[in-house]
């Protein structure tokens, strides 16, 4: 009976220390990741879909050495992407140059490299925000990775360090500790005696003729066999992805599966293994469907989607006379009247443009109080004249803009004209 206390008294104080060392590691968890909370955001207009933006380096949990990075975002819009915005840690770090992947020149799709040097060792979280043409600012991309050795939290000790205080029970004969250093002991009862009555007097039985015994056959039952349990198959893992959700037209990405504890897996149709990558290039909007069956017969799809930007190019034409190509123009562009216009709370970059060939493409370039030049892609809006296709937005006060014209034509001559300076005084214009 007393070793019977014992135990369960042990047992209760170890779920008590357990309990304890929950608690801690519960607390300690709360602390952790304070930059993920002090991460800034850019407002997002409401019922913004694009632009989409993804880091292609560093990977979500990367561990890199010491020394310069290079970070690398994509965007992608069909309104074309005109930044892509970063930030470590929360903080902002200059603009870097953007360059637009379609095969005509535009910034569908865009991606952005800037070589960052880590301040010291330890955890990072860095963002990517891309904004559109319109203005409009699409959901932000975050990973969070290690330069050199990461700061961890120490592990906390199971138990409270010193000599714990004895259990309270009366001293009797010591019994075995529940918990290192903390001593049990109990008092010993009386146990009543119970008076137990004599044994009757022995019985004299009279012999009598023994029966001759007959041999009787046993027939040997087998025992039952033990009950089995039935162990449940694990549960299936299916992982199906591509590299890249966005590709021009032609272009080619890899789909990726990795799948765990099934039948058998098909893709498109097409028996594969559980484990496998397809390089796939198409040339427009396509569904690519990866079919699981389960080891319960049971059956479960995964779909990847890949957006194609622009289509695949056309299969050459069949050779035709060569006739002699006119004569090259290597004249560039004529650039003239280039101003700033104000509209409320914007300004837009206006400029004549004119060449014999055809005008291919221009931007407009500003330079805001000597903070570095910005670019903005220029519209036709017919009769040789060029207009930025956003306005740059303004907050107030008073702010001196330098700004010039570049135009490519269609023979790929170009020419740079400055168009000076503007002072701006702005009043009743706020942030974005």
């Amino acid at each position: 009976m007393i070793r019977q206390i014992l135990s369960q008294k042990s047992n209760r104080r170890r779920a008590g220390a357990l309990a304890i060392v929950t608690l801690v590691a519960a607390l300690l968890a709360t602390a952790c990741d304070p930059e993920g909370q002090k991460l800034a955001q850019l407002p997002a207009p409401p019922g913004a879909v694009n632009p989409q933006v993804w880091i292609e380096f560093p990977f979500e949990g990367q561990t890199l050495p010491t020394g310069p990075v290079t970070l690398v975002a994509y965007a992608a819009d069909p309104k074309n992407v005109v930044q892509i915005v970063l930030r470590v840690n929360g903080q902002a770090v200059p603009a870097g140059q953007l360059r637009g992947l379609d095969a005509d020149g535009g910034y569908r799709l865009a991606r952005l490299d800037y070589a960052w040097q880590p301040p010291a060792e330890g955890e990072y979280i860095v963002e990517a925000r891309a904004q559109n043409s319109t203005g409009a600012y699409g959901a932000p991309a975050i990973v969070k990775f290690c330069i050199g050795a990461c700061k961890t939290t120490p592990t906390p000790a199971p138990y409270r360090t010193g000599t714990p205080t004895p259990a309270p029970y009366r001293t009797g004969t010591p019994t075995p500790a529940a918990l290192p250093g903390a001593p049990i002991t109990l008092t010993p009862t009386r146990t009543p005696i119970t008076a137990v009555a004599p044994p009757p007097p022995p019985i004299t039985l009279t012999p009598t003729r023994t029966p001759t015994p007959t041999r009787t056959p046993i027939t040997a039952v087998a025992p039952p066999p033990p009950p089995t349990t039935a162990i449940p198959p694990p549960a299936a893992s299916i992982n199906f992805r591509s590299d890249a959700p966005y590709v021009n037209g032609g272009s080619c990405t890899t789909l990726r599966w990795d799948v765990d504890n099934v039948q058998a897996v098909y893709l498109d149709g097409q028996a594969v293994t559980g484990h496998g990558t397809k390089q796939v290039c198409p040339c427009q909007q396509t569904t690519y469907t990866l079919r699981v069956v389960k080891r319960d017969n049971t059956t479960e799809n995964r779909t990847v989607t890949i957006m194609v930007y622009g289509s695949c190019a056309p299969p050459p034409a069949p050779p035709t006379t060569a006739v002699p190509p006119p004569p090259q123009d290597k004249t560039p562009p004529s650039i003239s009247n280039i101003r700033l216009d104000q509209e409320g709370c914007q300004l837009f970059g206006k400029a004549t443009i004119t060449d014999p060939s055809g005008v291919s493409q221009a931007k407009f370039q500003y330079n805001i109080g000597g903070q570095g030049w910005n670019s903005i892609w220029m519209a036709d809006k017919g009769g040789n004249q060029w207009e930025s296709e956003i306005g740059i937005k303004i907050t107030g006060g008073v702010m001196n803009i330098q700004f010039r014209v570049w135009a490519m034509d269609r023979q790929n001559n170009e020419r740079t004209a400055d168009g000076g300076s503007k002072t701006v005084a702005v009043t009743g214009c706020g942030g974005y």
